[in-house]
């Protein structure tokens, strides 16, 4: 009988392969790997495997599978390989042990197949996966995917825009709460006939907004069926005849930011006068170079900066005015000599564009809009006070798993707030103006998150040890140092062992002595003290070891550099005892590792 199956496993293209464990020696094999590679069989059978690998062949992955036939232990695995043509397949395989057989010592069986093709189409699948969610994420039109129990599974942010809800509480939020009881009955009858027909339909509805003004809007629904499954695409159509949605009348979302520097401003005290010129120009260069087309800028009485965004959601505008403040930060704190760090807060909100020139003029800018912006933060602080109180009974935390370089699982974790609780918080520092008494510290915040995991995770059994970033700016200020460091005291111990605090945002020309004192407060506290790269390159250290033992890289930020770059790159990271991390490595991991990265966050 297994004589009628050997031929038919040929037939269906898997490689059989019997290989002598002392040598690697082929001892018999089918013609499916000769006709694969095109190598013949007589030279496979000669020189074995090792005639199949080339510079793209992960070394770990060879040296897991000579491990393998070497100690006669299972194997499951893919590699990449060179045909005799020189071109790159992928081979998927298995390797089993045979033991002692006729006539020789221990043996393995490996078998396997050509993968090039699965692995083109999984790729092609995720890139087509990947450009869709951009294209949902970006489209002008409010959309959002209906599980089959009409609760929201994702939307866009035009359909938070639309409907005044934040996009972390639309996950989960039934359609029935964003209907209006005038249109209760209808739409549930319309779902229910989609859920037996699969087909779509399209209705006026009145919808329901979280502030619970009611607009009339068109909806169009479709059926998608995914792993038997069905779901619905909606998109929601605001109709222009409403006052609501009229461009005399709407309210422009996200449209104005306010960046106070006011703090900053009496941090300095009587020297303000000889240095505001030049912190002014620096703060300036950082907003001209993250501002869009059609953006406007103009300078406020209080010293600060008003913008008007020319597009964009109010999310997609609370990161930018949240990225823009930070790097204001950033550029001065390594400015300043004092004890206080710079108090620079940003907030966008949305304001009613009523009587208003778009773009408005800068006067216009500074005037009549930063009033109407003042008016509108005056009635959000109360909300963003309270969903912020909200968030912090349960801080979400975002994991980033990244894999060891040699093989296996998850080796370490890096950690960062969920964007929502971030902007949160950004929010209510901006809105608080003086009075910021009794506000959370984001870096307080995730090392409180961050510890609660790591003890449920050792709970579990698991010691996978997690990284997470602490902002520099946090040491600059006295205050914000102490409270940091006495948070970092109060942890569990257990936890402390598994967490690794990384210092990012460290400022250019940055005095290498103030980051190893930083380093060596943090260091007693925990196992492993490490820091975010800026770009392509290691923070300026002094000569010798120090507190720190851990770089973390971007991905984005060493795809463009040359292999000899990356080399000697990591190679003065090794010199200094520094292992290195790449977040969101995606298709550049396995080149990463060759080079000497030890964690690759396997995202792109």
């Amino acid at each position: 009988m297994l004589d009628a199956v050997i031929p038919a496993l040929e037939r269906d293209g898997l490689a059989l392969v019997v290989i002598a464990s002392t040598d690697r020696r082929v001892i018999d094999a089918n013609a499916v790997l000769a006709r694969v590679s095109g190598f013949a069989e007589a030279m496979l059978r000669e020189r074995g495997l090792a005639l199949l690998a080339c510079p793209d062949s992960d070394p770990a992955t060879l040296a897991r599978l000579d491990a393998a036939i070497a100690a006669g232990s299972e194997l499951r695995d893919e590699i990449c390989w060179a045909r005799a043509d020189g071109t790159r397949f992928w081979f998927g395989f298995t390797v089993i042990p045979l033991g002692a057989i006729a006539g020789g010592g221990p043996a393995v069986l490996f078998m396997g197949r050509d993968i090039t093709e699965r692995r083109r189409r999984d790729r092609e699948d995720a890139t087509i996966q990947a450009v869709l969610t951009e294209v949902f994420r970006n489209l002008d039109v409010a959309a959002a995917v209906i599980m089959p129990n009409d609760c929201i599974l994702v939307a866009n942010p035009a359909y938070a825009a639309l409907t005044g809800y934040a996009m972390g509480e639309l996950p989960g939020l039934s359609v029935d709460r964003l209907t209006a009881p005038a249109s209760l009955e209808e739409a549930r009858s319309r779902r229910a006939e989609q859920r037996r027909t699969g087909g779509r339909y399209r209705m006026p509805l009145l919808l329901r907004r979280k502030d619970g003004s009611v607009i009339p809007v068109l909806i169009h629904a479709v059926a998608v069926e995914h792993e038997g499954t069905r779901f619905r695409v909606v998109t929601l159509h605001a109709e222009h005849g409403h006052d609501a949605a009229s461009p005399e009348r709407r309210l422009v979302v996200g449209q104005v930011a306010l960046i106070r520097l006011d703090p900053l401003r009496a941090a300095y005290g009587e020297r303000w006068a000889q240095v505001e010129s030049r912190l002014m120009m620096l703060a300036e260069s950082v907003i001209k170079r993250r501002l869009e087309p059609g953006d406007v800028y103009a300078r406020t009485d209080s010293g600060g900066f008003a913008i008007w965004f020319a597009r964009g959601t109010e999310l997609d505008n609370a990161d930018r005015i949240a990225a823009i403040t930070r790097e204001i930060r950033i550029r001065l704190v390594g400015e300043y000599g004092g004890e206080h760090a710079p108090g620079v807060t940003g907030h966008a909100a949305a304001v009613p564009a009523d009587g208003i020139d778009v773009p408005p003029d800068r006067a216009t800018l500074v005037s009549t809009l930063m009033e109407r912006l003042a008016a509108r933060q005056a009635e959000l602080r109360a909300q963003v006070l309270a969903e912020l109180e909200q968030a912090l009974a349960a801080p979400r935390v975002v994991p980033e798993r990244l894999i060891s370089a040699g093989g296996g699982g998850t080796a370490l974790v890096w950690m960062t707030l969920a964007p929502e609780l971030r902007r949160r918080i950004e929010a209510a520092h901006a809105l608080a103006g003086e009075t910021t008494a009794g506000l959370p510290d984001h870096d307080i915040v995730l090392l409180g998150a961050a510890a609660e995991q790591a003890l449920s995770a050792l709970a579990a059994g698991d010691r996978t040890p997690a990284a997470l970033p602490v902002a520099y700016e946090t040491f600059a200020a006295a205050a914000r140092r102490r409270g940091v460091l006495a948070a970092c005291r109060g942890l569990p111990a257990p936890a402390r062992e598994i967490l690794t605090p990384v210092l990012e945002g460290i400022p250019s020309g940055t005095n290498p002595v103030r980051l190893m004192e930083i380093g060596q407060e943090l260091a007693p506290l925990f196992s492993s003290v490490g820091l975010m790269a800026e770009g392509a390159a290691l923070p300026d250290l002094p000569p010798g070891l120090g507190p720190f033992t851990l770089i973390v890289f971007e991905g984005a930020a060493l795809r463009a550099l040359p292999e000899a770059r990356l080399g000697r790159l990591f190679g003065e990271a090794r010199m200094r005892r520094l292992r290195v991390a790449v977040r969101q490595a995606g298709p550049q991991a396995q080149r990463l590792a060759r080079l000497g990265a030890q964690f690759l966050g396997v995202a792109a």
